[in-house]
């Protein structure tokens, strides 16, 4: 994590910096254009493109499936209840 950046040893910067990034990973593949602006990212950057400022960008090619699943190793029982919070919806989950 320090390499790209981010505190390896402050647990909870490190945690918020997960938790967005997550958010924004699952913005990327389950919505058809986005905008996400957030304490550490802000997706698509605030930088002029062509001669104007993009609003929301898309993810090319789609997921071929959606919503998409999400499958990680968890180590802490913060990351269980926010997997448990971030699944995705439907009939055929009880």
């Amino acid at each position: 994590m320090e390499t790209l950046g981010a505190p390896l040893l402050d647990t909870d910067a490190n945690r918020a910096i997960f938790e967005e990034g997550l958010e924004l990973l699952l913005k990327c593949f389950n919505e058809e254009a986005f905008h996400h602006k957030g304490k550490y990212f802000e997706c698509p950057p605030p930088v002029p493109y062509r001669g104007y400022q993009l609003e929301e960008i898309t993810v090319v090619p789609r997921p071929k499936h959606l919503p998409v699943e999400i499958w990680m190793p968890i180590a802490s029982g913060k990351t269980i209840d926010l997997m448990a919070q971030k699944r995705p919806q439907g009939p055929w989950l009880r």
